[in-house]
């Protein structure tokens, strides 16, 4: 969404990309003032995460676009358990010695 979209003196939570003239952060919470977009947390992937000094501002003059990301954790989470599945199946098959013979 345009930056003019966003209410002033409003605060956003979510994961967001902020597309600026020069630059792009992904967020995870900021506020808007009439004239400023104040970053209060950075996403875990953005490349300043853990580095940057915040909160920091940027001009809405500057600030292109914000748009919300959207995860799709239950994807990962399927995935990732059909990963485990298999593993356990292709261990339990190596290791099972057949049926036991009386």
């Amino acid at each position: 969404m345009p930056p003019r979209e966003l209410a002033p003196r409003s605060q956003w939570h979510g994961l967001f990309r902020v597309s600026t003239t020069d630059d792009a952060y992904t967020v995870k919470e900021f506020a808007v003032t009439d004239s400023t977009l104040v970053i209060s947390k950075l996403g875990g992937s953005d490349k300043r995460y853990g580095d940057a000094k915040l909160p920091i501002a940027l001009p809405l003059r500057d600030v292109k676009s914000v748009d919300r990301l959207e995860t799709d954790t239950g994807k990962t989470f399927l995935v990732a358990m059909g990963g485990v599945l298999f593993a356990v199946l292709v261990i339990g098959l190596a290791t099972w010695d057949g049926p036991a013979m009386d």
